[in-house]
């Protein structure tokens, strides 16, 4: 299928000055992709918040979770710009696990009356399901999962694991409810109560087809992550003259450790935040009219994609707020204002987007079009949506992909959910 949705740049106005500053600095100077470091920025700000901090609205609990995808052809600069912006995280496990190391040593010679010491850290790269939840039972704070490539973290889903569940579990994780593992094994419960953990890695657009077509499309993983497509793609990576700013790392380090300072979770639990009732106002209208759009324009797969998205908008709401905080635009509150809802509502617009996109992506590369042709010869002259998914999961067509299927110029809608073949 034609590809309609083109790639933009992230917007840097929904950043603080000082951090869009800071994305403009690293593109020029160090040619790292816009959208990568702004997304990777999110992935880590998500990370430092951890547990501490949650929003609040009447019922509705939103943690700062996020699942990022960085999405370019080999060479695109994805792992520079992932590993640049979270080096502050690696550098803060390189001291907390240097002193787990020396605490070990210490208790091995002498454990008698003594806890055994707990390693404490912010990234991982074991994207095993078991391995994850043993390492966030040992950080409530939270954890970031860091891959080079993100199809590493899909094909682990059952890899270990007879029954499955793992695709679930990571659903669950996505909004922050507690899981629990009965390891039979060694007859051991795991139960994390609050688990955190973010997510970033690097994906290739035919490895992306691929590993989001099918199952992983229609269970809603697909939709619950944000990802970031290279704008430069295609275009020559030249070098520079003159230095690279060197304050530009120790800048971002100092905005990041300023978020981790306050990084605690205990008894007490997170901090509760709320939107003003301004805020509140302007996202809550800006939902509302997109959603009467969605529907009106009646492409289901569109409306599919921003309900699942706007939920990004409060994790958005509280990344932007604590942002702001870090680098002093505002000061220290637990009320979220009219200004970060509008530069969160950008981001959400954004991201929604490339979610458009990848979608296309999937839709154009991922099914044989001969199975289109086989669902197309198959349909009755006249036939209903629940007819043509039907038809489609018995041949193994995504139902994203059946509904694109029924925008096609062969077919004409005849009406709410009834359609007609033309040839």
């Amino acid at each position: 299928m034609e590809k309609t949705t083109e790639i933009s740049i992230v917007p840097r106005a929904a950043f603080p000055g000082k951090v869009s500053d800071l994305i403009t600095k690293l593109h020029e100077q160090e040619q790292l992709p816009v959208n990568y470091v702004a997304a990777a920025m999110l992935a880590t700000i998500s990370t430092a918040i951890g547990n501490s901090r949650i929003l609040r609205k009447g019922q509705m609990e939103v943690h700062p979770i996020l699942y990022v995808g960085l999405l370019g052809d080999s060479g695109s600069a994805k792992s520079p710009a992932m590993k640049f912006i979270t080096r502050p995280l690696a550098n803060h496990d390189d001291k907390t696990l240097d002193t787990y190391r020396r605490e070990l040593e210490d208790y091995k010679k002498n454990p008698v009356g003594r806890d055994k010491p707990i390693p404490s850290q912010l990234i991982v790269k074991d994207s095993t399901l078991e391995g994850l939840i043993k390492v966030m039972s040992f950080n409530p704070n939270g954890i970031l999962l860091q891959m080079d490539e993100l199809n590493a973290w899909i094909s682990s889903f059952n890899k270990y694991r007879k029954g499955g569940g793992d695709c679930e579990a990571w659903l669950s994780f996505h909004d922050g409810d507690s899981y629990t593992v009965n390891r039979k094994t060694i007859d051991e419960v795991v139960h994390v109560k609050h688990p955190f953990v973010s997510i970033i890695g690097g994906i290739q657009t035919k490895v992306l087809v691929k590993a989001f077509s099918g199952d992983n499309m229609d269970n809603g993983l697909l939709f619950r992550m944000i990802f970031a497509p290279n704008s430069s793609e295609g275009k020559p990576i030249l070098w520079q003259d003159g230095n690279p700013d060197a304050d530009l790392q120790k800048q971002w380090e100092e905005i990041v450790n300023r978020v981790l300072e306050k990084r605690t979770f205990d008894m007490f639990g997170s901090k509760e935040y709320t939107l003003d009732a301004d805020a509140w106002f302007y996202i809550k209208d800006w939902q509302n009219t997109k959603e009467t759009e969605l529907a009106e324009g009646g492409d289901p797969v569109d409306a599919s994609i921003f309900r699942k998205t706007q939920m990004t908008c409060f994790k958005f709401c509280l990344i932007l707020h604590t942002l702001r905080e870090a680098v002093g635009e505002i000061s220290p509150s637990k009320i979220i204002d009219t200004q970060t809802a509008v530069k969160a509502v950008l981001l959400t617009e954004y991201f929604f987007e490339t979610a458009r996109y990848v979608v296309e992506l999937i839709d154009g590369n991922g099914v044989d079009m001969s199975r289109f042709q086989r669902w197309y010869d198959i349909l009755n002259e006249t036939f209903t949506t629940e007819q043509a998914q039907a038809l489609g999961t018995s041949l193994g067509i995504p139902r994203t992909t059946v509904f694109r299927f029924l925008k096609n110029g062969l077919i004409e809608k005849l009406g709410y959910g009834k359609y007609k073949k033309l040839i």
